[in-house]
C-alpha cells in the first residue's frame, strides 16, 4: 500500500505497509533499491515486521507496541539498548 500526500503532485512523504511481504528476494532488492532513491527527496513512512529489512532502509527505526510509539533511534542504538 502507498499513500501519498497529494496524488496530483510531487508529495514530501510516502507511507508503505509491508511492501516487500511475499517478494522474491530479486525483486525485493529493486523494490528496496527504488525506496533508497525515493528518500533522498522526500520522507518515507514503513511499516515492516522485518529488522533486517529495517536496519537496511531506515535512518530511524520506531517501535510501537499497543498502539503507542515506544522508542524511535536509529538502528545501531537500537541494537544496544535491547540486547545489552
Amino acid at each position: 500500500m502507498i499513500r501519498s500526500s497529494n496524488s496530483r503532485r510531487r508529495s514530501a512523504y510516502s507511507i508503505r505497509k509491508d511492501m516487500t511481504s511475499g517478494m522474491d528476494p530479486i525483486t525485493r532488492r529493486h523494490v528496496w533499491d527504488v525506496t533508497e532513491n525515493a528518500k533522498k527527496i522526500r520522507a518515507i513512512i514503513l511499516t515492516i515486521h522485518s529488522m533486517e529489512e529495517a536496519d537496511i532502509l531506515s535512518d530511524q527505526i520506531g517501535i510501537m507496541a499497543k498502539g503507542r510509539l515506544r522508542c524511535i533511534r536509529n538502528s545501531i542504538r537500537l541494537s544496544v539498548t535491547l540486547f545489552i
